[in-house]
């Protein structure tokens, strides 16, 4: 035995002492079923994912359009099954204000007094150990040296509400207008 497998067995031995606890045949025989089943179940719940998706199409066309469309061509509004299930057609709104039309946008809901769903975040980064700036900071973040940003938004969810309570009471939306804030009507039918 020469001085180079001497010291290449000690160094076996001493990373022997220090991993006391190598896996066993069996422990890493587990290791590799468990990646192969998580990878396999990964793989199923992404084709169910795609799956998911192709059946959302599907539902969201026959509760949107199909459905809706033959109740208004039959002038059903409603309608109950011999099981007493009842199908309603409901309309609904939705409007979502997009990157590009958002500065007129908000123009236009300041200019017709409805800024108030407009939705102002001004934005301030610090280090840190700066709680103590950022506490005191109140009006004047620039001229105090701190890059701010400005976020103005609209959530969805308000718009869509704030646009259906405009056309309950009677308000007719331009064409410009529907197009700036993203107005989208559509029927559904619910089946209860």
């Amino acid at each position: 035995m020469g001085l180079e497998e001497t010291e290449q067995s000690n160094d076996f031995d001493i990373f022997k002492e220090e991993q006391s606890d190598i896996p066993s045949d069996e422990n890493l025989r587990r290791v590799v079923e468990l990646a192969e089943l998580q990878l396999a179940q990964e793989e199923k719940v992404k084709i169910l994912s795609e799956q998911l998706d192709v059946e959302s199409k599907k539902l969201r066309d026959i509760s949107q359009n199909q459905f809706p469309s033959l109740m208004d061509e039959i002038s059903l509004k409603s309608f109950t099954l011999m099981s007493g299930r009842m199908i309603s057609v409901i309309p609904k709104v939705k409007a979502s204000i997009t990157e590009p039309r958002k500065e007129k946008a908000f123009a236009w809901l300041r200019a017709n007094n409805h800024g108030g769903i407009i939705k102002n975040e001004v934005i301030s980064s610090f280090g840190k150990g700066e709680d103590e700036k950022a506490a005191s900071l109140k009006v004047e973040l620039i001229s105090k040296g701190f890059e701010t940003k400005q976020k103005e938004s609209v959530h969805g969810n308000t718009l869509s509400a704030f646009v259906r309570e405009l056309k309950e009471s009677g308000y007719a939306f331009s064409t410009e207008v529907s197009e700036l804030l993203g107005i989208y009507e559509y029927k559904f039918t619910k089946i209860t």
